[in-house]
């Protein structure tokens, strides 16, 4: 895969298209990718977890601020589902699921319990 934008784009939307709504590829600790229905976006985890904040379009900045992480993140998906209101990616406690890959590798994968 490429590691320019548009193959970080194209790969993120690649494994996120067919996830259930809510599901999350947990980049960084503070920094996570969803597919919003048409194109991959990105957004930080608020301080005051649970939540969201500042949701952003993948760019070329964010693409060298978090290269390691993004390499890191491809060579080992991990994703998160979690609710999601109408307003958006809501917050709550986690659940630890085994999951794989489309090609069967094993993946960190964590659900959000409702409530």
């Amino acid at each position: 895969m490429d590691m320019d934008l548009e193959g970080i784009k194209a790969g993120f939307a690649a494994f996120l298209r067919d996830m259930p709504r809510g599901a999350t590829a947990d980049v960084t600790e503070h920094t996570v990718v969803y597919w919003d229905g048409e194109q991959v976006m990105g957004v930080h985890r608020c301080a005051d977890y649970p939540g969201f904040d500042k949701r952003f379009e993948l760019d070329h900045h964010f693409c060298g601020d978090a290269h390691e992480d993004l390499v890191s993140w491809f060579a080992h998906p991990r994703y998160t589902v979690r609710p999601v209101s109408s307003r958006g990616l809501t917050g709550c406690p986690t659940i630890h699921i085994q999951a794989t890959d489309r090609d069967g590798r094993p993946v960190e994968f964590t659900e959000k319990e409702s409530g």
